[in-house]
């Protein structure tokens, strides 16, 4: 028997392992929690801890699945094989309310059955009139479906409750009731021979002599087939025994006949009890036969027997002591575990959400810096700008004044001589040089504010230099080791709702190492600096192609003239921002990019989807006043056509 239930217990491990190496499916969870109920069938009581570990992890696979079918069979389970009776009724009673929510008769049936035989333990074999309730409700929705055993399971039920209760003619009907369904279906004859062996039981107050005639049958039966039901064997010979021990058939010869071969039987099967009954019944017919010698020899094996009896009793009554101890420490020792598990996972989440904002925060406030120097730059250039024509329109005004002080002084000197032309035409020089010296100026102003712009776009170009390297190489850094520390977590640990939002996560901090990679590239491409502006807007395009959710077109003109760095800049600018608009609201399938030159000196931008356009008045939000801002830089001008759901 031992070797058969290894053998089966090895199987189940095997099955386990096979399961557990295979990516968790319907089939494959389903597996799982019922080789898990197999291992804890095998394990049983003798091995209860790892008998209730085995259900409980089938348990948890049957909760996250949300199959109610294995759920109720693992609190079916739990209420065959825990300890304590109020936790196995607890469990019992949650697999019946998940089977009548499920409408299954037959489970429900089953259930009762075995609340039947909870209640009746817990009351120490006294049989509270409640039993009777979950008899009534097995055998009533057994009988909807015709389930034939379930029907005898539950008569039995209703036969021996009315037997341990002093009703031997009620009792006696559902046997034999049981027993002429049993015999119809042609079940083993041990079964029906236990049903018989109950029927003798009942008889033997009020028909001795019918039940010691049964008896003697069932004892034939059972002295032929030894091994069918041990208890009754033994009780049928303990029977005989006090039966031919009592008037009015009193027979030592048959005492001693019957004590000795259930001696036998007991020394056989190591049953110490058996034994020590079958001595004294030995110990009183010898006494009877006046056979002193041999009676007194069952007196001391008998004496000897209950001695031996009562230090195995203390000793287990010890060990189940220290069982229950042991059973409740470990249970205390995995609830306190499974609460620091718990309170750790959510220590876990909020440090997780709270990384996750501060990182946030952080790439905003960095954005917002960057373009607030931006701004301020751009503030500076026009203000240096306003101040150059405050000084050219004070030099303008001041060589008006001149002028009509040279045309005074010319009126009052026609009137003079000669001499006075001559000095005249000594102040025409003075004034000739005067202007001469103020062109000069005002050339080398040009020349200075040439020079200004340049240093402008240097500025700009090295203040997004610096901007796209702290973002690539502190928030893309930081970026990645948060990705990699997601990526570290074992998620097939995790519970459901734990692992969506660990995807969630993967997928947002993904996603924001894409946008900073993009935006540090963005703020200053390599193409643009080193080539100009017709490769960075074909590379620009190139890159918009990937993301396939809209198909970009770039038209060119065949020749084009090279254009100034910072026109370049600001023209590359504003059609990033336009084809970020295409991608975040315009819900395009395509749009076209076209470049061409309208004459000599103008540049012509067009982007255009076929998007769902624009409403009437739309609202201008950071894109479009950053768009209007340039072109007023570039002291050109722009347009926004289009019609709702018909393009931009």
């Amino acid at each position: 028997m031992a070797k058969y239930l290894l053998c089966i217990l090895t199987a189940c491990l095997t099955a386990l392992a096979t399961v557990a190496q295979k990516p968790a499916t319907v089939k494959s969870d389903s597996l799982a929690v019922r080789t898990y109920l197999a291992t804890a069938a095998t394990y049983g009581t003798m091995k209860r801890d790892s008998c209730l570990l085995a259900i409980d992890k089938g348990l948890q696979i049957a909760l996250k699945m949300k199959n109610k079918r294995l759920e109720a069979a693992c609190y079916q389970a739990l209420g065959v094989y825990s300890a304590a009776y109020g936790v196995r009724f607890d469990n019992q009673m949650k697999a019946l309310r998940i089977y009548e929510e499920l409408n299954d008769l037959n489970e429900t049936g089953n259930v009762n059955i075995a609340l039947w035989d909870l209640v009746r333990l817990q009351s120490n074999n006294k049989y509270p009139p409640e039993v009777l309730r979950y008899a009534e409700r097995a055998l009533d929705v057994f009988q909807q479906t015709k389930n034939q055993t379930g029907i005898i399971q539950a008569n039995n039920s209703f036969g021996i409750y009315y037997a341990m209760t002093s009703q031997p003619d009620k009792a006696l009907t559902y046997f034999e009731k049981v027993r002429d369904m049993m015999v119809t279906l042609k079940r083993d004859s041990s079964q029906i021979y236990n049903i018989e062996y109950n029927m003798a039981n009942l008889l033997s107050k009020t028909n001795p002599q019918e039940s010691l005639r049964r008896r003697l049958i069932i004892y034939d039966f059972f002295r032929r087939h030894p091994s069918t039901n041990t208890g009754i064997h033994f009780s049928l010979l303990e029977a005989f025994c006090q039966t031919y021990s009592n008037q009015p058939y009193t027979n030592p010869d048959e005492v001693i006949r019957y004590a000795t071969e259930g001696l036998k039987f007991g020394q056989k099967l190591n049953n110490l009890g058996r034994q020590l009954s079958f001595h004294r019944h030995l110990q009183w017919a010898y006494k009877s036969q006046q056979q002193f010698d041999k009676a007194l020899r069952h007196a001391e094996l008998a004496r000897a027997l209950s001695d031996s009896i009562s230090k195995q009793e203390d000793a287990r009554q010890i060990a189940d002591v220290q069982q229950k101890y042991d059973n409740e420490k470990k249970q205390t020792e995995i609830e306190r575990q499974r609460r620091q598990l718990l309170e750790k996972q959510v220590l876990l989440e909020q440090s997780s959400r709270q990384k996750a904002q501060s990182d946030h925060d952080l790439r905003m406030n960095r954005q917002l810096l960057a373009t607030q120097r931006v701004q301020q730059l751009l503030k500076e250039a026009k203000l240096t700008q306003q101040s150059q024509v405050q000084i050219a329109n004070i030099q303008r005004l001041k060589l008006e004044k001149q002028q009509a002080e040279t045309n005074v002084q010319l009126t009052r000197e026609e009137q003079k001589t000669a001499r006075n032309q001559l000095w005249g035409s000594v102040a025409a020089g003075l004034i000739m040089l005067l202007l001469a010296g103020l062109l000069w100026r005002n050339r080398l102003l040009n020349q200075k504010n040439t020079e200004l712009q340049a240093a402008l776009v240097k500025g700009q170009s090295i203040e997004r230099k610096r901007v796209a390297a702290d973002l690539h190489d502190n928030l893309g850094s930081a970026l990645s080791s948060l990705q990699w520390s997601i990526e570290a977590i074992d998620h097939k640990k995790l519970s459901t709702p734990e692992q969506a939002i660990w995807n969630s996560l993967q997928q947002q901090v993904s996603k924001a190492y894409a946008d900073v990679r993009l935006l540090s590239h963005n703020l200053l491409p390599d193409e643009l600096a080193q080539h100009g502006l017709v490769p960075a807007l074909t590379s620009l395009v190139e890159k918009l192609n990937r993301n396939k959710q809209v198909a970009f077109t770039l038209q060119l003109p065949d020749t084009l003239p090279p254009v100034a760095p910072n026109i370049a800049f600001e023209v590359y600018s504003i059609c990033l921002e336009l084809c970020t608009n295409i991608l975040k609201h315009a819900k395009a399938s395509a749009a076209i990019i076209c470049l061409e030159q309208t004459n000599t000196t103008a540049l012509r931008l067009t982007v255009q989807d076929n998007g769902i356009g624009l409403a009437n008045n739309p609202k201008k939000g950071f894109g479009l006043n950053s768009i209007d801002s340039r072109i007023q830089a570039l002291h050109a001008s722009w347009t926004v056509s289009g019609e709702t759901h018909e393009g931009t």
